[in-house]
């Protein structure tokens, strides 16, 4: 079959490798669509976790069921899944916890396993979850963004009549911003500085502002009657705007760090006590794919919209080079099989 390949520091190639057999707890899954995503890029250029290459890389992924171990259960042949990309050896203290998410013994398609952008993957049956009928395949690879931002709202403690921001308008924030009116939020504001993808957001109910032409501090503080937001989810990592978030909050608000920062973020610890700021981090989701995939099913033409550029497998460095350089025009890009 042939797969896209991290095959040594800042470097992939699209090769023919051997097809996987499914063990008896494993499905195969012949892939119908991977999207690219900045995690991928970063550990094609410098490796994280001290992944090593070589590693097919990809992970969000959907596809059709083809066979099964003999194991498995709930799921049957051609039906279309969508893969949960961290898979937890749920026997650990923090599996049985219920904290499968941050198990420390997880693999991780497309880095610590065979990831999606090849013709097919083989992956735990607990981790492909049915797609609902009416959703496309290639929306339904982007599972995997919607869980986390979910995740990120859940982490706020809920925005249920609240105000809510997002920072960044990639394809995280534009969809944590749909996701957080979809929750129940009073008032969604959205800052970033590319409008064609702002836009996007729009259509829910959700303010967009040009983080270039505005101060966002200046503008949370008018939304709110001069008392801060509820919960901030940052999806920028950007240093100098997390450093402020503070003073954004209103008392008892919720900062989620969604996103690495790319430097160290000092915080003024006496601003955080006074107002009893609470910092939350946000990794992965927790039993969350199924109700992301309602989610996108609720609007599946405008989710499927998200995916501005479809490729071929051979056509893979493209899109690496699409989601960095060409921002303006692209949201997501995927191989479509």
């Amino acid at each position: 079959m042939r797969a896209v390949v991290w095959t040594g520091y800042g470097k992939i190639e699209v090769l023919d490798v051997p097809k996987p057999a499914p063990q008896a707890n494993e499905v195969l899954v012949r892939v119908s669509a991977a999207c690219f995503c900045k995690t991928d890029i970063g550990m094609i250029d410098r490796g994280i976790l001290g992944i090593a290459p070589p590693v097919i890389v990809g992970h969000e992924v959907s596809g059709t069921v083809e066979a099964m171990g003999s194991s498995v259960q709930g799921l049957a042949p051609g039906q279309l899944v969508a893969l949960e990309p961290p898979v937890p050896c749920r026997r650990c203290d923090i599996c049985r916890e219920g904290l499968t998410h941050m198990c420390p013994n997880t693999l991780h398609i497309g880095a610590h396993t065979p990831g999606g952008m090849a013709e097919y993957i083989c992956i735990d049956y607990r981790n492909a979850h049915p797609v609902p009928d009416g959703l496309p395949a290639t929306a339904a690879a982007l599972a995997e963004p919607f869980a986390v931002c979910l995740h990120a709202w859940a982490r706020a403690g809920g925005v249920a009549g609240k105000t809510a921001v997002v920072i960044g308008d990639g394809p995280f924030g534009i969809i944590a911003a749909r996701m957080a009116r979809r929750s129940g939020a009073a008032q969604v504001l959205l800052f970033g500085h590319h409008a064609n993808r702002m836009a996007l957001a729009e259509p829910y109910g959700v303010q967009v502002f040009d983080s270039r032409r505005v101060d966002p501090g200046e503008q949370i503080l008018q939304a709110t009657g001069g008392y801060g937001a509820h919960a901030l989810v940052d999806t920028s990592g950007a240093a100098p705007v997390l450093e402020r978030v503070p003073h954004w909050l209103r008392p008892r608000g919720v900062m989620v760090a969604f996103t690495p920062p790319a430097a160290p973020v000092p915080m003024d610890l006496e601003l955080i006590h006074f107002k009893e700021i609470v910092i939350a981090g946000a990794c992965r989701s927790l039993n969350l794919f199924p109700e992301a995939l309602r989610a996108m099913h609720e609007d599946a033409a405008r989710t499927e919209a998200l995916v501005t550029h479809r490729l071929s497998i051979e056509d893979a460095a493209r899109g690496f080079e699409l989601i960095t350089r060409n921002k303006e025009q692209t949201v997501k890009a995927a191989i479509v099989f």
